[in-house]
């Protein structure tokens, strides 16, 4: 296998080639296999960028590996005037959408739903076939991964009483996270959290699990 742990400044020659879409090159973890079809373990640095077409990592054993975005099915948008443009990257921006962003155009993951929404702003939304390497925001990589990941995540609850759930906790919640989520909840059972706290107007009282009947 050729495990690679660094990213290099880019160079004039390399040995192998990774052809990776934009969710493979935003992983720091990743196992794949070069344009040759050799098995490649990837163990980058967390919390950096994702990785961009043409960038040169370096593997264990010293040899160099070019990153290439794949293409991939995109929605190319354009609109009649830059006011239009604004407001359709307003609204994609508003679902933390990951958008790349050209000269009078804007560039998402195709999408049904946001090209109908699009559409009803008055932009034209066009399926492309093209590598795909957007914005990665004024915060870094954070922002990516905090929107990728929001389709699998729970709300956290803003109460600090950890004896209290908000209804709007008990959404989605991404596979093993759930337990984790209820051992937040029991932390501090009882009225308040240990801290001098009592549950917020709003909030229902969670049942300590020692305490909740056994089904028969």
């Amino acid at each position: 296998m050729l495990v690679i742990h660094r990213r290099i400044a880019p160079q004039a020659q390399w040995a192998a080639e990774l052809l990776l879409n934009f969710e493979a090159r935003s992983k720091s973890r990743l196992r794949c296999f070069s344009a040759d079809g050799e098995d490649v373990g990837l163990f980058l640095e967390r919390g950096q960028p994702p990785l961009h077409d043409g960038e040169c990592l370096q593997a264990e054993d010293g040899r160099v590996v070019r990153v290439c975005a794949r293409p991939e099915q995109l929605l190319h948008v354009t609109c009649s005037s830059a006011f239009e443009l604004t407001r359709a990257a307003y609204h994609l921006g508003n679902r933390h959408v990951a958008l790349q962003v050209g000269d009078g155009w804007l560039r998402l993951l195709d999408d049904y739903v946001l090209k109908a929404m699009l559409e009803q702003l008055g932009a034209k939304a066009e399926t492309i076939e093209a590598p795909f390497q957007p914005e990665h925001g004024a915060y870094g990589a954070a922002i990516i991964i905090r929107a990728m990941a929001m389709k699998t995540s729970t709300t956290r609850p803003s109460c600090i009483n950890s004896a209290c759930v908000h209804e709007s906790s008990l959404g989605i919640v991404a596979p093993g996270q759930s337990a984790i989520a209820d051992w937040r909840l029991q932390l501090f059972p009882g009225p308040g959290n240990g801290r001098g706290q009592r549950p917020r107007a709003g909030c229902r009282q969670r049942t300590p699990l020692d305490q909740r009947p056994v089904a028969a």
